[in-house]
């Protein structure tokens, strides 16, 4: 903000969602067609400010106040900033260094940009902006097959497009869900974005047996639907055992099905760490979880655990609750603690981890000391343990900690009214995930109209997420103060409305996500 202030502009705010036209979208007003000076001229500083200012007025750049939005590209200002002119300024002396600089009215309505390259500089002063993209939109939609044709054939004329750019053109094409069948398995020679799609079956198999490694665990770690086989063949197909490590990992992370002839394969695997990664794959033999359970590698066992515990005998499980390695004997007990009570005592001795009390069954004095006397950890854990008896919920649901006031917030038993009751804040700063439980409501319409009226922010982006919604809680969200709200609905709801996509599409200048 420093070069801002010498300027001669003050900041009114900064790091704010303004609802205009997105900066880079304002710059291409700037950098396209326009009367440009030499930038050898005389006086030319002093011109510029004086015409900047007569257009900004004329324009209705400033408000009321004053105040106007202003975006400087490489200057670290992070978008628009609302500023005020000082008596002594200068914008073009300190700014208009290139690329220049661009000033924007509060309503996104009018903008005047000055450019800048090496040897010239031009002044822009745009008014109506909405009006323009809106008529833009308009003939954009009203273009025939025949002047569509007519526009790709011209594309194509003249001199070749840079190689770099048809990289893009790749890239572009592989994320579009209307590429043609047919064309999508030529794509990913072409680009690495083509593996995030899902390709037919023969094209998966090429790509998993390509003799470069990179090309191999790039489609393993990309491509949706690889088959419980597929995983199977690419996994034991490997020589290197870090690369069958890897491969096996990452099968678990992203819990995909593999074929159980090769879970049994890799469970028997000469390498420790590879049998670690068999113990917690999907369509693991409950047979053969149990004999990991007892392997001879203790991070081995530590994984197998959790996989092995529902299929093991007493006398099983009370060997991994006296097992020699500490790692072991704690997740074994968090596991015993989910069906019988921990007592104090045990909680005191054992040192037990505050991630632990979220899904352990207590004892109710350890849990009313952990909520009255617990260190914030602790308590915040506990607002996450869905067994927490309602009282001991409603003391915490009053904590003087913002973190676990917000985690009672979220419990899917509360009442809405009880959770509207709950001081919470949002943080524009915090990445917020969606709410499991709310998800599960998305077919359930009666859910969803309770739902979208509740008063926090994170159950109304969660129901924004369903992808078909009644048209009353559609028309609610469409208006929620809460722009994320808007967004999720633009992004996973087939009903969102034309008006509410449009005004999303002028604020929102990042990657969308559907859900």
């Amino acid at each position: 903000m420093e070069l801002l202030g010498r300027a001669g502009l003050d900041v009114v705010a900064e790091r704010q969602v303004e609802e205009v036209l997105p900066t880079p979208l304002a710059w291409r007003y700037v950098l396209g067609d326009a009367v440009s000076v030499s930038s050898e001229r005389a006086g030319l500083v002093g011109e510029l400010n004086a015409e900047w200012h007569r257009l900004a007025s004329e324009t209705g750049v400033f408000g009321a106040d004053g105040v106007f939005l202003v975006d400087v590209p490489g200057r670290r200002t992070g978008g628009w900033v609302r500023v005020r002119l000082r008596a002594e300024w200068d914008l073009a002396g300190v700014l208009g260094e290139p690329p220049g600089f661009v000033t924007m009215a509060l309503d996104g309505d009018a903008l005047v940009g000055v450019g800048r390259r090496e040897d010239a500089v031009r002044l822009v002063a745009v008014d109506a902006v909405r009006a323009r993209r809106e008529e833009a939109a308009r003939v954009a939609g009203r273009e025939s097959p025949k002047e569509r044709e007519a526009a790709w054939e011209a594309l194509f004329q003249g001199p070749k497009c840079p190689q770099d750019v048809l990289d893009s053109w790749a890239s572009g094409l592989s994320l579009n869900p209307a590429l043609p069948a047919e064309l999508r398995p030529l794509l990913p020679v072409l680009s690495s974005y083509s593996l995030y799609g899902a390709l037919p079956a023969e094209v998966v198999d090429g790509l998993l047996a390509d003799p470069d490694w990179e090309v191999r665990f790039r489609t393993a770690s990309t491509q949706p639907g690889i088959t419980p086989e597929q995983w199977g063949r690419v996994i034991l197909a490997e020589r290197d055992e870090r690369q069958r490590w890897l491969l096996a990992m990452t099968a678990g992370e992203f819990q995909a099905r593999v074929a159980e002839d090769a879970c049994r394969a890799l469970a028997a695997d000469p390498s420790a760490r590879v049998r670690s990664e068999a113990a917690r794959l999907e369509g693991l033999p409950a047979s053969v979880a149990v004999v990991l359970a007892a392997d001879p590698a203790d991070g081995v066992r530590a994984v197998a655990c959790r996989t092995a515990w529902p299929h093991l005998d007493a006398a099983g499980r009370e060997t991994l609750l006296a097992d020699p390695h500490a790692v072991v004997r704690a997740r074994a007990r968090m596991l015993h603690h989910r069906d019988h009570p921990m007592p104090r005592s045990v909680f005191d001795a054992e040192e037990v981890d505050a991630g632990a009390l979220e899904s352990c069954l207590l004892e109710r004095d350890l849990a009313e000391h952990l909520v009255r006397h617990g260190d914030r950890a602790q308590r915040r854990s506990l607002a996450a343990n869905p067994r927490l008896d309602p009282d001991l919920v409603a003391l915490l649901a009053e904590d003087p900690d913002d973190g676990v006031r917000f985690q009672v917030s979220t419990r899917p038993e509360l009442t809405e009214e009880q959770r509207a009751a709950i001081p919470v804040e949002l943080d524009p700063g915090v990445r917020y995930f969606e709410l499991d439980w709310v998800k599960d409501l998305h077919e359930d319409e009666d859910a969803m109209r309770r739902l979208a009226a509740s008063a926090h922010f994170l159950v109304r982006r969660g129901v924004a997420r369903a992808r078909r919604l009644p048209p009353d809680v559609v028309e609610r969200l469409a208006r929620d103060e809460d722009r994320i709200v808007q967004l999720f609905l633009a992004e996973s709801c087939d009903d969102a409305p034309a008006d509410m996509l449009l005004r999303v599409w002028q604020w929102w200048d990042a990657v969308a996500a559907p859900g």
